[in-house]
């Protein structure tokens, strides 16, 4: 997305027009400029605006001013600066939407929620989806890289599966098995890691392809599932059965 491209999407969702734009940089932050000023710089071809304006224009437009002011920045870098760049976040974001079209969800609800946080890296800035990718500590791209998928092969499929996971992507906790601990309907992120300790909370998708969220113990061979609810079952398993998705990351219930 161009520094053009990137202005006018926060000028629509401004809601305002250029005119109100123009008038509101003058009286809120004492900037002078016109609304053809502001409808030259949307068509592009043309020197993005100085940092004091940007920072002008993304105040009137409620959104983070190093937003615009980076595009601006990477609109005046040489073009090979620019190349690279834009280069390396379609990587990154083809890479995002190729693997999740070929994870085999489970349930419909897990595909919703996978793809509505797809979305979300999608729908960030250039300069917010770089900082979270480069955040994202846990996550190869050696191993997405180098991956190549069989529709047939059930195996790389899970490889996909738990790449993705990687990410931190969400689930919704679909019973009370974990209560009080962790209430059905609870929003949950989990994390993908090469250890897990006695103790952790992971989700768990069993041979049957049905994911639980337990607490995990590690017993020889075997991997011991225990729920927080009593009236669930406690279930001993043998490791080459389960596939561990991640451990819980964070909880959030929505009021």
């Amino acid at each position: 997305m161009s520094y053009s491209e990137f202005l006018s999407k926060i000028i629509k969702e401004s809601g305002y027009s250029l005119r109100n734009i123009a008038t509101l940089c003058e009286k809120k932050c004492n900037v002078t400029i016109s609304a053809s000023y502001l409808s030259k710089l949307q068509k592009g071809g043309q020197t993005p605006a100085s940092e004091k304006v940007n920072r002008a224009i993304a105040k009137v437009c409620r959104i983070n001013a190093e937003d615009l002011i980076f595009e601006a920045d990477l609109e005046r870098a040489p073009q090979s600066v620019k190349d690279v760049i834009n280069y390396l976040i379609k990587f990154e974001k083809d890479l995002l939407i190729d693997t999740i079209n070929k994870i085999p969800f489970n349930n419909n609800e897990q595909s919703i929620n996978v793809k509505q946080q797809l979305n979300h890296y999608l729908n960030m800035s250039n300069r917010e989806f770089i900082k979270e990718i480069l955040q994202k500590d846990n996550l190869d791209y050696k191993e997405f890289s180098n991956l190549k998928i069989n529709s047939n092969d059930t195996t790389e499929k899970n490889t996909t599966n738990e790449l993705f996971l990687k990410l931190s992507v969400g689930i919704t906790m679909i019973d009370d098995s974990m209560f009080p601990t962790i209430k059905q309907g609870a929003k949950i992120e989990l994390v993908k890691l090469d250890e897990y300790n006695n103790g952790d909370i992971i989700a768990v998708k069993l041979k049957d392809g049905n994911t639980i969220i337990r607490t995990y113990i590690e017993a020889g061979n075997n991997i011991v599932l225990l729920p927080e609810n009593k009236d669930f079952e406690t279930l001993t398993i043998s490791k080459d059965d389960i596939t561990i998705q991640g451990k819980i990351k964070t909880v959030t219930i929505e009021l």
